[in-house]
């Protein structure tokens, strides 16, 4: 009882973070470690090593005044919606779907991510019982998140939780196989 207590009160608490996503993008091939950092703002290059500058004077003359530059607007977040197309009541993760998360689990592995953590949301179509929906929902993203650890991403960066049939995409409401998906977003 108090597992379904806890669980159901860190799915409300997702939900309300993930509410405010601007963005969702849908795809429906694995994007590459660079296409997926790019969604999620994260740098993959490596740190330059630093320049060693011992015996050299560097003569520095008065800084010149020049207006600081505006920072730069924060990017709305971005959900990315992955069609996992699970079987209908399945929580195993199709073979197809596992460059998905490959590519993933590169960017969450690169020195830029860590701090960052992947909210991963699972769902399901509206097809059976609400409450089913949800333990299965909740089922399929656990098995995501135990995949991307499999992978070596450091579990402390991984959220899972499930939705059931409560977001199912605009305009796509009877495309079953679209609505038994995964959803990804970075916060941090």
């Amino acid at each position: 009882m108090f597992k379904q207590i806890i669980t159901a009160a860190l799915a409300t608490l997702a939900v309300s973070m993930t509410a405010n996503a601007q963005e969702r993008i849908i795809v429906d091939s694995a994007p590459s470690p660079s296409e997926y950092a790019e969604m999620f703002g994260i740098d993959l290059e490596q740190p330059k090593p630093r320049l060693r500058t011992r015996g050299i004077q560097m003569i520095q003359t008065a800084p010149t005044q020049s207006p600081a530059p505006a920072p730069a607007p924060a990017a709305p977040p971005v959900t990315v919606a992955a069609p996992v197309n699970f079987q209908l009541d399945s929580a195993s993760i199709p073979v197809s779907f596992k460059a998905h998360l490959d590519s993933l689990a590169v960017v969450l592995k690169a020195p830029a991510a860590q701090g960052k953590v992947l909210l991963i949301s699972g769902h399901t179509d509206s097809q059976g019982d609400t409450t089913y929906n949800l333990d299965l929902s909740t089922r399929r993203a656990a098995s995501v998140r135990q995949y991307l650890t499999q992978q070596g991403v450091n579990p402390a960066q991984l959220v899972s939780f499930g939705k059931g049939e409560y977001e199912l995409i605009p305009g796509q409401e009877s495309n079953h196989a679209v609505n038994r998906r995964v959803e990804f977003r970075v916060t941090g």
